[in-house]
Formats: structure tokens, C-alpha cells, sequence
């Protein structure tokens, strides 16, 4: 392959990739209200109004228990939901999956934080979020004020997510820990 190929080659890589970055962390990205937050189904089969996390942190994860990358960052969501739940911060994960692999996973590694099933639900607020292809792990991070404020196909790492959350997060009162 000649010199001037791999050139071009390379440019138009990187080009793309920066693209897809600006639109995956696009903080200036909206969303419709009414698919700000779902009402799916828990592990109880018990729905939550949307108004339960209304003027909360909430990072909405979609993942499946078949999907690697969605299992590797669970058990960091459980330290960052621990450590900031007094914060203000709610993690909501969407399992687009089986609803008796997803309970087995969840008391396997001990989500605390709520767990919805939804199959074209899922799918079709994931496009609705941004994400047409469906591809997982994908986060929406909300802030307070209902704005979408982060986007992101791809597993998350702690100190990553904790940084781009922590502006948002309430400060903790006298007593309360961190």
C-alpha cells in the first residue's frame, strides 16, 4: 500500500473517531421529557413512576447479563451508588435480557440500585437516548434538572464516571458520610 493511502487512511480514522466521540459525550444533547427516565417493570415486577427520581443524579445503564463489558462495570455502579447515594445519585440499570439470568446476576454481585426488564422498550428508548444500533453498555447520565448531560456506548470506568457525576451531586450535611 502506498504512502499517500495509509495517510488518508489514517485521517479519516481518526476523523471518525473523533466524531463519534463528540457525539457520544455530546453533554448538549436532549432528549424528549417523556423518555427522560422509563417506567419499566423491576425484578418485583413493580413499576416506578418516573417522578421517584425526579431531582436526582440518575445514571440510566443499559446492559444485558450476555454482555461482558455490561458485567465488567456493575460491580464499579455498586461502589459509586454506595459511596453517593446520599448525594443524590441513582443509578437505574436496564437489562434488555431474561428476566431469571438478570435476578440470578444481580444477587450474584449485589446491585443495589434498581434493575428494570425491558425488551423493545428498552430498545426503542435506547434509540430514543441516542443509540440506534442498540449496542451495549450504553449510559445516559441526567442531571437533576432532567437535563442529559452525558452519553456513552461503552463500559465506564470509576474514576471516569465519578468525575463527570460529581459536579452535579449534592453536597453531604454534618453527619452524613461520604
Amino acid at each position: 500500500m502506498n504512502k499517500f493511502l495509509v495517510v488518508v487512511f489514517v485521517l479519516a480514522a481518526g476523523l471518525a473517531g473523533y466524531g463519534v466521540a463528540r457525539y457520544v459525550y455530546s453533554p448538549s444533547a436532549t432528549t424528549p421529557a417523556e423518555h427522560r427516565v422509563l417506567e419499566l417493570p423491576d425484578l418485583a415486577g413493580v413499576s416506578h413512576p418516573p417522578q421517584h427520581w425526579q431531582g436526582k443524579v440518575i445514571v440510566l445503564n443499559f446492559w444485558a447479563t450476555w454482555c461482558p463489558p455490561c458485567r465488567e462495570e456493575i460491580p464499579e455502579f455498586i461502589v459509586l451508588q454506595e459511596r453517593y447515594r446520599t448525594h443524590g445519585l441513582q443509578f437505574i440499570g436496564v437489562a434488555v435480557d431474561n428476566a431469571e439470568a438478570v435476578r440470578r446476576f444481580s444477587d450474584s454481585v449485589g446491585i443495589n440500585y434498581p434493575v428494570l426488564l425491558g425488551q423493545s422498550e428498552a430498545m426503542n428508548a435506547m434509540k430514543d437516548y441516542g443509540n440506534p444500533a442498540g449496542s451495549l453498555p450504553y449510559t445516559v447520565v441526567i442531571d437533576p434538572a432532567g437535563k442529559v448531560v452525558a452519553r456513552k456506548l461503552g463500559a465506564y470506568r470509576y474514576a471516569e464516571l465519578e468525575a463527570l457525576v460529581r459536579p452535579y451531586l449534592k453536597p453531604v450535611s454534618a453527619g452524613q458520610s461520604s
